[in-house]
């Protein structure tokens, strides 16, 4: 099942505009719509989705 479904990256951040910004401006990604505060970009095949949280904490491994 996996093999045939796409996979949606999602980028949780405090600063929805400031990722924005970088993932529009910086790597060249064209915002395909802007629901409720977050952001969906063409991932080049997959969405990716900037999503907004009240806060961040430092992650201690990779995500």
């Amino acid at each position: 099942m996996l093999s045939t479904s796409r996979l949606q990256p999602i980028i949780c951040t405090a600063q929805v505009s400031v990722a924005e910004k970088f993932y529009r401006d910086v790597l060249g990604h064209i915002v395909k719509v802007k629901p409720d505060h977050a952001v969906v970009f063409d991932g080049g095949g997959a969405d990716l989705l900037v999503s907004p949280v009240e806060s961040m904490t430092r992650s201690e491994h990779t995500v």
